[in-house]
C-alpha cells in the first residue's frame, strides 16, 4: 500500500522560570526513534521539528499537511480547561486548545502528548524518574515497506494519547525527559530488537505497556489515557528487526 507520512515533533520548554529541560530530550529521542528501523525508517524529509515556534506557526502547518498519514507528538506545558472539557498546550507562554494539532484531511492520524493535565488555574508539579540509558539506533535495516503495509485496510480515523488524566500532572526528569515518553520509546525499543524482522507492535500495544509501567512508578498518579474510538486494528508503532535464524 502506497501512502504518505508526516511526523511532526512539536516541543516548548516553557518560560525560564518554569523551563522543562526534558522536552528537547523526548523531541530528540522521538526523531531517532521514527528514523531507525524499529519506529519505522521514517526518512528525515518525512520529520518535521517545531521547537519553539508560536501556536499560529503549528497550527498552519499541521493544517497544510495532504498526507495520508500524520503523527504528531507534543512535549511541553500543558493543563486541562473545565469550560471547555478540552486539554490545552502551552505555545510562547500561551494556551492553546489541542485541536491546533489537528488536521482534519488526513486519512489517519495519531497524536501523543506528554504534557500535564492539571486544572488549568493550578501549577503543574514535576517530578523526576529514572534514565533512558539504551541509545536509540545502531541497526540498518529499512523497514517502512513493512509499515506502510500494516495501512492495508485500516480503519481512519484520529487517535489521541494523552500521558496523564485529567487533574494530573506529567512527570519528567530533566535529563531523560517525560515519564510517558520514556517508557514509551524504551518498551518499543525492546520490541523491536526481540521480535522478527516484518513482524510489529501497534500503537495501542505497545500503549497498553506504557500505561502499567507509568501507572507503577508514578504511584498511580499518572495514568495515561488512549482515545481512539470502537476501531479494531491500530497503526504500528514499534517494528521488529530481529533476524530471523533458519535452520537448513
Amino acid at each position: 500500500m502506497n501512502i504518505t507520512r508526516k511526523a511532526v515533533l512539536v516541543g516548548d520548554s516553557g518560560s525560564p522560570s518554569n523551563f522543562l529541560a526534558g522536552v528537547e530530550v523526548d523531541i530528540r529521542n522521538y526523531r531517532d526513534y521514527l528514523k531507525s528501523p524499529i519506529g519505522g525508517s521514517w526518512k528525515d524529509h518525512e520529520i518535521e521539528l517545531l521547537i519553539g515556534k508560536s501556536g499560529t506557526e503549528v497550527r498552519n502547518f499541521i493544517s497544510s499537511l495532504y498526507n495520508d498519514y500524520i503523527f504528531v507528538a507534543y512535549s511541553g506545558h500543558g493543563g486541562f480547561r473545565r469550560s471547555t472539557a478540552s486539554t490545552v498546550i502551552e505555545l510562547n507562554g500561551v494556551d492553546y486548545d489541542e485541536s491546533i494539532l489537528i488536521n482534519s484531511r488526513c486519512a489517519w492520524q495519531l497524536n501523543i502528548l506528554d504534557t500535564c493535565r492539571s486544572i488549568i488555574k493550578e501549577q503543574p508539579h514535576m517530578k523526576g524518574f529514572s534514565a533512558l540509558n539504551e541509545a536509540i539506533g545502531g541497526v540498518t535495516s529499512d523497514t517502512s515497506a513493512f509499515f506502510f503495509n500494516a495501512f492495508d485496510d485500516l480503519e481512519k480515523g484520529l487517535m489521541k494519547i494523552y500521558s496523564a488524566g485529567i487533574g494530573e500532572a506529567a512527570n519528567e526528569e530533566p535529563n531523560e525527559g517525560g515519564l510517558y515518553t520514556y517508557n514509551e520509546l524504551k518498551i518499543s525499543m525492546e520490541y523491536g530488537k526481540t521480535n522478527n524482522l516484518g513482524s510489529y507492535a501497534s500503537i495501542n500495544e505497545v500503549f497498553n505497556v506504557t500505561k502499567t509501567a507509568v501507572q507503577q512508578k508514578s504511584n498511580n498518579r499518572q495514568n495515561p489515557e488512549f482515545l481512539a474510538g470502537r476501531r479494531r486494528y491500530f497503526p504500528p508503532f514499534a517494528m521488529g528487526i530481529k533476524t530471523r535464524t533458519i535452520y537448513g
